[in-house]
């Protein structure tokens, strides 16, 4: 959201789940774009300390996209 408190949606020109998407795919996390919202869709067999890496890993792509949307003046800090 670009605005959380209002409930405000990301311009659809932005591209903000695809970029999400790009930057996590960087990090080895294959997720699926859906509009602004990803999906995950591990493996049944997933241990604790894969999840804990994949999630990680997503943190890591969400802060990149972030640093982008800001440098862009889309969102705040």
């Amino acid at each position: 959201m670009a605005d959380k408190d209002a409930k405000t949606p990301f311009d659809p020109k932005l591209g903000v789940g695809a970029r999400v998407v790009a930057k996590a795919q960087a990090q080895g996390v294959i997720l699926r774009a859906m509009g602004d919202a990803v999906a995950f869709a591990p493996p049944l067999v997933i241990e604790a300390g894969e999840i804990a890496e994949m999630l990680a890993r997503f943190r890591r792509a969400l802060d990149e996209a972030h640093g982008e949307l800001v440098a862009a003046g889309a969102m705040s800090k």
